[in-house]
């Protein structure tokens, strides 16, 4: 019989304001790719990223702050599948080393918030395309590259037309792209969260 485990959480309080832990939060994405920020709530001060995981649909990160003081707030991060619970001792100790990683890159860019110093900030710039409307593109005329065209991927749009959608599988390939919001458009940018 599985037992559902609680989903893995962190609470800590640093000697920093709330804002400049807000701004580091922002440029999680920017300082490493492998978490997407697909939530943001300014007002409470909520973040929501995703991340994929080999052989797993990914997880989810909520990091919630909490104002102290004017110069101390709490940060409470927790880690939750994308589908289901955790039920497996080897997927907490993933998700600790989550939260682990998300704890260092906050530290970092409160230490470091100068965008131009972190790696491949320039590869990071959001696109000026949307994710809902490429996915439409995508999913109603993928097969034909039409979606690659409209983001300035000509090249790649081009060969996908040319095999009917590399025999369907890249058009599938793209899909899930999409869907895991790792899709780029042809300069290289994320899409926006928008739909």
């Amino acid at each position: 019989m599985l037992h559902a485990i609680p989903n893995p959480k962190k609470e800590i309080s640093i000697n920093q304001p709330i804002d400049t832990i807000a701004n580091a939060i922002r440029k999680i994405s920017l300082y490493n790719n492998k978490y997407s920020l697909i939530n943001e709530d300014a007002l409470l001060q909520q973040y929501k990223f995703s991340a994929t995981e080999f052989l797993s649909l990914g997880v989810v990160i909520l990091i919630d702050l909490d104002n102290i003081s004017d110069d101390k707030t709490k940060i409470q991060i927790e880690i939750q599948r994308a589908v289901g619970t955790f039920n497996q001792a080897h997927e907490v100790t993933l998700a600790n080393k989550h939260i682990s990683t998300i704890l260092e890159s906050i530290s970092y860019l409160i230490t470091n918030p100068d965008i131009s110093l972190l790696p491949n900030s320039s590869q990071n710039e959001i696109s000026k395309f949307t994710m809902g409307k490429v996915g439409v593109i995508c999913f109603f005329f993928g097969i034909l590259g039409i979606h690659r065209f409209y983001t300035r991927n000509y090249i790649y749009g081009a060969f996908l037309l040319l095999t009917f959608g590399g025999l369907i599988f890249l058009w599938a390939v793209d899909l899930i792209l999409l869907g895991l919001n790792k899709y780029k458009d042809g300069d290289g940018r994320a899409l926006q969260q928008k739909w």
